[in-house]
């Protein structure tokens, strides 16, 4: 049998270092593409700027962020999710990088600010409440899996990173649903805030 640095299996990226990085690049990659095809919308002036930015967000912004939540996302990896998000912005605004508008004028225009990245920790934040609730045996693997290691850096440690907490206190917070979404809503409501000042 011959032996790969890696391989496609229903639909996800498999790399033999155990590494996403080959699967987030190509979700990213999916997610161009679709815009791309989309291109005669974008060029339809009789289509509002709300309208552009649901179906961006329903269509390439849902097909690049599939699996999210499994994501370990380091800092090179969180630069090119923000890339990906003004990539399509400006193109769905018809702005290209020749005309030197700054990511400011670009969000300006469009009306709105940072909220790929934010979208993706959210989503992550809520799925590993998700499963520590869960008494399920069936979700033991997975509480291994988010309190283990990965490669280089953990899963666990964004949970961390983003919430100010340790492991082992994260993990008793989500035992409560409702404070656990009141956590997940203030952390994403900072991030959007340093996102926008960091623009």
């Amino acid at each position: 049998m011959e032996q790969v640095e890696k391989f496609t299996y229903l639909g996800a990226v498999i790399s033999e270092d155990c590494s996403l990085e080959e699967e987030i690049n190509a979700r990213l990659t999916k997610g161009r593409v679709a815009i791309r095809k989309m291109k005669n919308i974008w060029k339809d002036n009789n289509i509002s700027m709300k309208t552009k930015k649901r179906i961006i967000e329903s269509v390439a912004w849902s097909t690049a962020s599939y699996g999210c939540e499994s994501w370990t996302l380091k800092r090179k990896i969180q630069r090119r999710i923000e890339a990906f998000e003004m990539y399509s912005l400006r193109t769905m605004q018809g702005i290209s990088w020749r005309d030197k508008k700054t990511n400011e004028e670009v969000l300006k225009l469009a009306g709105t600010e940072r909220r790929f990245l934010n979208m993706c920790k959210r989503r992550k934040l809520q799925y590993f409440g998700h499963v520590q609730r869960n008494s399920d045996d069936r979700s033991t693997l997975e509480r291994t899996i988010q309190q283990g290691m990965m490669p280089w850096k953990r899963w666990s440690d964004n949970v961390e990173e983003r919430t100010g907490l340790q492991l082992s206190t994260a993990v008793k917070k989500t035992e409560d649903r409702h404070f656990w979404r009141k956590e997940i809503h203030a952390v994403t409501l900072s991030s959007v805030h340093e996102g926008t000042r960091r623009t």
